[in-house]
């Protein structure tokens, strides 16, 4: 895995339960050496550390909590969606909630997909995993093929 391209991908982490945030970012970190976390402690702190993101070629993915103060996830996703430099931005939502319409509703926002939230160190490694495979290998195989 090329180390110079792993640095070039950012992951913005936002769970205000500090213990989910740990057992996210150590899952990622293990499964993901040499990616960078940017972690935010609710959807207003998520909003704010987007928005002064710079223009890159980095690849940079959204994990949200559904449930948090201040800005809860659907709200920061449907702020994040609505500036036109950061609407192509995947984001995953993680979230203990199993309502319908809730799920919907974040579909319909822009999420790429509804994850929910493990009860195990597996199950976080689980989602570290399917984050690579279906993003960062792909950003990662893009790139070294225009070299």
């Amino acid at each position: 895995m090329n180390e110079f391209l792993m640095r070039q991908v950012e992951i913005y982490l936002a769970d205000d339960d500090e213990d989910d945030r740990l057992f996210l970012r150590e899952a990622i970190t293990s499964i993901i050496p040499g990616i960078t976390i940017i972690e935010a402690m609710d959807g207003q702190d998520l909003v704010d550390l987007i928005s002064r993101k710079n223009e890159s070629r980095n690849l940079t993915l959204i994990l949200v909590d559904m449930n948090m103060p201040r800005l809860n996830g659907l709200e920061a996703i449907s702020i994040i969606k609505s500036k036109p430099e950061l609407k192509n931005i995947p984001a995953l939502m993680v979230s203990t909630s199993q309502d319908a319409s809730l799920k919907k509703q974040a579909y319909q926002l822009g999420i790429s997909t509804f994850i929910t939230k493990p009860t195990t160190m597996d199950g976080y490694e689980d989602i570290a995993r399917g984050i690579k495979i279906c993003f960062v290998d792909q950003f990662i195989a893009g790139q070294d093929s225009s070299f």
